[in-house]
């Protein structure tokens, strides 16, 4: 017996998928700023975590969309 343990990407409007991907960026850098001048450790890791993950998602999109464009002006 195999288990599947696979997630489903959530569809999100494009709009959504912005204010999601600004949010976890300001947030992150806030949270790392926060955590600098209170001398959390813990408040500051977070906070890159957050910043990384948003990078990420935010060059994945980037990627996809000029990949998108390379397409169309081939013509393929």
């Amino acid at each position: 017996m195999t288990a599947e343990w696979g997630f489903q990407r959530m569809a999100l409007s494009p709009k959504t998928e912005k204010i999601l991907i600004g949010a976890l960026c300001a947030g992150g850098v806030g949270l790392a700023a926060c955590g600098l001048i209170l001398d959390s450790d813990t408040g500051f890791v977070l906070g890159l975590i957050a910043v990384v993950v948003g990078y990420s998602l935010l060059r994945k999109k980037l990627k996809a969309m000029l990949r998108d464009q390379q397409s169309h002006q081939r013509g393929v």
